[in-house]
């Protein structure tokens, strides 16, 4: 994550970054996706993923998954979703992000997303829906360009 402030008081803006090397790590290139300039939306609580599964067609795919919160008052508001994106380069570029946690009506409050590869290449993310007191789920078969319905894993 990489946050702007302004005068160190303030966020007033934030982004997404992914480092990557080519080198055993002696040196570094960074991707910055997802900029959220204002006040209103903050990125937070990145995870990533690498599909590393022989099988898969979708191997190497790189997903990143987190939560974008609405900011009200510095508080967060009901209007935070869980954000996926991926990049099928190497990390170079990432895709616009989707919503994994839904787009129905009526309050939602998030918070966390861990990504995880199935051996078969579907991307499951899993967050905490603290509107609804549950450890939730979503999976994507094309890598994350959609996603279905989500699924209760257990309530809190």
């Amino acid at each position: 994550m990489v946050f702007f402030n302004q005068n160190f008081h303030a966020v007033t803006g934030t982004e997404m970054a992914v480092a990557r090397s080519s080198d055993a790590g002696h040196t570094w290139t960074s991707t910055f996706f997802n900029f959220n300039s204002g006040t209103g939306k903050f990125n937070d609580k990145p995870y990533i993923a690498v599909d590393t599964n022989p099988g898969s067609r979708f191997r190497d795919t790189v997903s990143v998954a987190w939560d974008n919160a609405s900011i009200f008052n510095g508080k967060s508001s009901a209007n935070n979703v869980i954000l996926v994106s991926r990049s099928t380069d190497g990390g170079r570029t990432f895709s616009t992000p989707v919503v994994a946690s839904g787009t129905g009506s009526g309050p939602r409050v998030v918070i966390g997303a861990d990504p995880f590869v199935a051996p078969d290449g579907t991307l499951h993310v899993a967050w905490h829906d603290v509107q609804n007191n549950a450890i939730v789920e979503a999976s994507s078969a094309d890598v994350g360009q959609s996603f279905g319905p989500t699924n209760t894993i257990s309530p809190t």
